[in-house]
């Protein structure tokens, strides 16, 4: 990781002209008086050499709503390139980001983490991920990354699904894309798919579910394909159009309710 900051630095300095700023005066630390870029920390350092600024000790880093926090910062203003690492946090509205280190852009707080995890409560996700770039305001490129919607009440304690992926490409409040997947259930892989796409939607929406086979001496062959309504927040309702060999077609509806955080029910009808 230290190897991996040094060259982050190096190549930020490399793309400035060492003695092409070597006679202008030190510019002022970046402030939010302009409505742009605010920078505070426990000691703040300026290189004119290489035009770089060095923030140690609870740095600070904000342009509009987002955010950024940090152990230890170094980034050029004059190409806007920046690194961050320790424990730093990114965050973006009510989403937060942690990571060990980030690669990013002042201009616009984006870039390419590494060994992050990413909480959107906005989207009700839990990601993870070896290495993630923000490509858009919601779009994220993803390498090794675990995904999942379970906020288990125990942070320890194994998350009752999850998603494992090579490769993604996540859109919050659209679709994900997905590349040598794994599906795992308490976290014992149960399915393997090369490629997937599933939504990421922010709000709950109508669709079919898996569909359903049974076969019985009563009802011979019975197929059903589950459609979900998303009647509102706090109810679900399943219709089930079933077709029986030995019995005809028929439909189940099967809905299910909470009120408050301890009160719920369902009905059932055939």
């Amino acid at each position: 990781m230290r190897r991996l900051v040094a060259a982050l630095v190096a190549g930020i300095a490399w793309v400035q002209a060492p003695g092409a700023r070597s006679a202008d005066p030190e510019p002022p630390a970046p402030s939010a008086k302009d409505g742009s870029l605010e920078l505070s920390a426990d000691s703040l350092d300026y290189d004119r050499s290489r035009d770089l600024y060095v923030a140690n000790g609870d740095v600070r880093v904000r342009r509009g709503d987002r955010r950024l926090t940090a152990d230890w910062v170094a980034f050029s203003p004059s190409t806007g390139r920046g690194v961050a690492s320790g424990d730093v946090r990114v965050t973006d509205g009510r989403d937060e980001l942690r990571t060990r280190l980030i690669e990013f852009d002042v201009n616009d707080m984006r870039g390419v983490m590494y060994d992050a995890s990413f909480d959107v409560p906005s989207g009700h996700l839990r990601m993870e991920g070896a290495q993630i770039a923000k490509t858009g305001d919601q779009t994220y490129s993803f390498e090794k990354g675990v995904f999942t919607t379970c906020h288990c009440p125990d942070p320890a304690a194994e998350d009752p699904w999850r998603v494992r992926a090579e490769s993604a490409d996540l859109e919050v409040g659209g679709y994900g894309t997905a590349r040598d997947t794994t599906f795992e259930i308490l976290g014992v892989p149960v399915v393997w798919l090369p490629w997937a796409i599933y939504p990421l939607k922010t709000e709950r929406q109508s669709g079919l579910l898996m569909p359903e086979f049974d076969v019985g001496s009563r009802n011979g062959l019975d197929v059903g394909l589950p459609i979900f309504l998303a009647a509102g927040e706090a109810v679900n309702v399943v219709a089930t159009p079933r077709w029986l060999s030995e019995r005809g077609p028929k439909v189940d509806l099967h809905s299910e309710y909470v009120a408050g955080e301890e009160s719920s029910g369902m009905a059932f009808g055939s």
